[in-house]
């Protein structure tokens, strides 16, 4: 059996990784293909300077660490991307849509989802509105598409490739699927891993089926949550959390005597590019699943409290757009803005139902044993953390009557000590906190492009 690690992405930590596969191959042959150099000949990743490229080509990082521990070839020198991108489409609809018409690759939704990535833009109908990021993403995701036809008729039974779902890999992954078997690699929770699934890091039950076989930390039970709601430095929840005021509740909160439902946002760039339409159970957008438990609680008497995710303060904010805020609030409901200070644990606590479209909140509500609902199908809901919720009906009747079973923590436990301690460990390699100058085996991996942002080239 032959396997291939096609690279993809430059950055050091994930030259380390193909580096570890092509070392550990016991006696299998491994080749690789530096599909990263050959684009790069041909165009800009999305977001890069020219100095960006040009350091990338003096490094050499494939060369000088993946290329030498192969057990068999680089076969690089075997390709050439000859083809010629079309228009990219004007509207972001029309974008969503576009399938390649010879391998089927949904070069769209990859070219989105690195745009998506940069620009922080959740709501537009053009694509102009993406400015070069797009342009630069729709040309790498044709590039990567070409390369992988030329790949289709190869020999190899077992491919590994970062990711999966941006311009540069999600091509390989869309052409490629059913013909080999694609082991797509992540970064672990652990310093200095990563993951492998032969399944979408994407789609909810792939995931879902990995924490499942994931070997529980007894000793480290519970401490993933426990961190999050300390506020730890290191973990994502303190970036969101950290200017939160600890146990700060709205007023209306403070002195309400009625059962209170909370409602946690996710970021949209967490789903905006992942399928061909992005809709949160049967709903188009939140704000529509937001408008319908404003209804729900209305009418029930209780108090509806709307978190919208902290992340957003750095958004592109077209994703205001989305909301119907004054409708919202004429329902009685309280509408908390990304830049508000209330804790949304203290929220979380204090309420009697926690409602999500995904929002790792759910989970943690699960885990403190407040009864959690999911609208629509995500890993909370496939990992069974939380209820699922497939329509306006079924989340009316989850708020009426709120349950929470003990496989929900259990499950919810699970959860956390996968993304606590999950992953196998690379020891060859040594990160500074910018990421600039990290070292594999004792050597600098990028150092033309230290120099280079250490000097400010533009």
């Amino acid at each position: 059996m032959k396997q291939l690690i096609i690279s993809t992405n430059p950055w050091p930590f994930w030259i380390a990784v193909e580096r570890n596969i092509a070392s550990r191959h016991g006696g299998i042959v491994v080749d690789a293909l530096n599909a990263f150099s050959l684009i790069n000949r041909k165009a800009a990743y999305p977001g890069w300077r020219w100095s960006d490229r040009l350091a990338e080509v003096l490094d050499r990082k494939f060369e000088r660490f993946v290329a030498p521990v192969l057990s068999g070839e680089n076969i690089t020198h075997k390709f050439n991307i000859t083809v010629k991108p079309p228009p990219l489409c004007k509207s972001v609809d029309e974008l969503r849509r576009y399938v390649h018409p010879v391998t089927g690759s949904r070069l769209g939704l990859a070219a989105l989802s690195s745009a998506m990535s940069l620009s922080r833009i959740g709501l537009t109908e053009r694509t102009l509105d993406f400015g070069r990021s797009l342009a630069d993403a729709w040309r790498v995701a044709h590039f990567a598409n070409d390369l992988a036809s030329q790949l289709n008729e190869t020999e190899y039974k077992e491919v590994y490739i970062f990711n999966g779902r941006h311009c540069f890999s999600r091509p390989f992954c869309d052409v490629l699927s059913g013909k080999v078997r694609l082991l797509r690699y992540e970064a672990g929770a652990l310093p200095n891993s990563f993951i492998l699934s032969d399944r979408s890091l994407h789609d909810p039950d792939s995931l879902a089926a990995l924490i499942r076989s994931h070997q529980v930390d007894q000793n480290q039970r519970g401490l993933f949550f426990q961190e999050r709601m300390e506020r730890k430095v290191g973990n994502d929840a303190h970036k969101f959390t950290s200017e939160q005021v600890v146990d700060l509740l709205p007023e209306v909160v403070s002195r309400c005597d009625r059962d209170v439902v909370a409602f946690f946002n996710s970021s949209t760039d967490e789903y905006f590019a992942i399928s061909e339409t992005m809709k949160f159970g049967p709903f188009e957008t939140q704000s529509q699943v937001a408008l319908e438990l404003a209804k729900i609680c209305a009418k029930l008497g209780k108090l509806l409290v709307i978190r919208l995710h902290p992340n957003l303060k750095s958004a592109d904010p077209s994703w205001r757009k989305e909301w119907e805020f004054d409708e919202l609030r004429s329902l009685g409901a309280c509408v908390l803005l990304p830049e508000d200070p209330v804790d949304s644990y203290a929220l979380m606590r204090r309420s009697s139902v926690v409602v999500t479209c995904g929002s790792t909140m759910g989970v943690e509500a699960a885990y403190q044993g407040i009864p959690s609902v999911t609208v629509g199908r995500y890993l909370s809901t496939a990992v069974g953390a939380t209820v699922e919720a497939k329509n306006a009906d079924e989340m009316k009747n989850f708020v009426m009557n709120p349950v929470h079973h003990p496989a929900q923590c259990d499950a919810a436990i699970a959860y956390g000590s996968f993304f606590k301690v999950s992953g196998q460990e690379i020891y060859n390699i040594n990160s500074l906190a910018d990421g600039l100058c990290e070292k594999i085996d004792g050597r600098y991996v990028s150092r033309c492009r230290s120099i280079l942002n250490a000097i400010h080239i533009k």
